[in-house]
């Protein structure tokens, strides 16, 4: 029986990303801007930045900053000629198959190249099953790629392009990159049964007895969980300070320092998902609920079908559940 499919857009070969910024006379600025793309977890990845004539110090700031640069940067000195000469400028100089611009006076997120990648580029779609197997669909066809771990895997996540993380009974855990798999332990024996990853190296998983684990780059340790005995069923982050978790009829939210609790109904709820600035909670008996602050709200009465799972997009929602029922709704 399987367990869960979780979708994402992302591309089997990764293309290289160059990064275009302009600059002029933003030397209080663009430190913090160019080690923003320094910190990208997205590779490969260059930065183009033309100065476009500065006269306070923004070049040799530049050319501390490239002494130092964990990926390719190519700096071009030129005359005060405009942002937008500079630009144009910049999108000459690069040579990647994908351009990301960030302005002198701003600054990214860690995961921002890495998801705008994978929301512009082939389907690609995960599987795990009851014997420990995992299959990847490259946008043609599947492929399994990990033949049986013995363990069942219950849920999976996709990083990135090519890279997902699946969970499973007895704290199972494996990782797969490039078509290689890895196994590790999920720093408890109890069965994870959802994960979900705020970054490529902030990744939470949660399962039976209210267990809560948590990867910061080396390996899933426990940390602190939400107050249930409850097996929690499904986790859904968009910030490092809000992850989100059901158990049971409870949601429970980690805002960095300890949980908030809401109850949207008696009903169990099943799984949680949604985005930034919004979450999205299905339950047991076909609810759905809403959240933007500062509490939930329903969205769905019920279909009498159980859902059990949730995927959102830009512009539509789909739900799944019992008797092959398939919903979907747009934003």
């Amino acid at each position: 029986m399987w367990r869960m499919v979780m979708p994402t857009k992302a591309s089997v070969t990764q293309p290289l990303v160059s990064v275009c910024m302009p600059a002029y006379n933003y030397g209080h600025f663009i430190e913090q801007a160019v080690r923003s793309v320094f910190d990208q977890d997205y590779r490969p990845l260059e930065l183009v930045v033309v100065d476009d004539g500065s006269t306070d110090g923004t070049w040799a700031i530049l050319e501390r900053l490239k002494a130092v640069a964990p990926i390719p940067m190519l700096l071009v000195k030129g005359e005060h000629h405009g942002v937008s000469a500079a630009m144009n400028l910049a999108l000459r100089r690069a040579s990647g198959a994908w351009v990301a611009v960030l302005h002198a006076d701003d600054w990214a997120r860690a995961d921002r190249i890495r998801k705008q990648v994978s929301a512009a580029s082939p389907t690609e779609a995960w599987a795990v099953g009851d014997v420990g197997t995992i299959y990847q669909f490259n946008g043609t066809a599947w492929q399994k790629v990990v033949s049986g771990t013995g363990s069942a895997l219950r849920a999976v996540w996709a990083a990135g392009p090519g890279d997902a993380w699946a969970v499973g009974d007895a704290g199972t855990v494996v990782h797969v990159k490039n078509g290689s798999a890895s196994s590790m332990s999920g720093g408890t024996t109890q069965n994870l049964l959802s994960v979900w990853g705020v970054s490529a190296t902030d990744i939470w998983a949660v399962g039976a007895a209210g267990t809560v684990v948590r990867y910061q780059g080396s390996s899933f340790a426990p940390v602190t969980a939400p107050a249930t005995t409850r097996a929690i069923t499904s986790v859904f982050g968009n910030l490092a300070s809000n992850v989100w978790m059901v158990a049971g009829p409870d949601v429970f939210v980690w805002n960095g320092n300890n949980y908030q609790k809401y109850t949207p109904s008696l009903s169990d709820m099943t799984a949680v998902g949604g985005f930034s600035t919004e979450v999205y909670v299905t339950g047991s008996k076909g609810q759905l609920y809403r959240y933007a602050g500062p509490g939930f709200t329903s969205v769905e009465t019920g279909t009498r079908n159980n859902l059990y799972g949730i995927a959102l997009s830009a512009t539509s929602m789909w739900l799944v559940g019992d008797n092959g029922s398939v919903l979907s709704k747009l934003r």
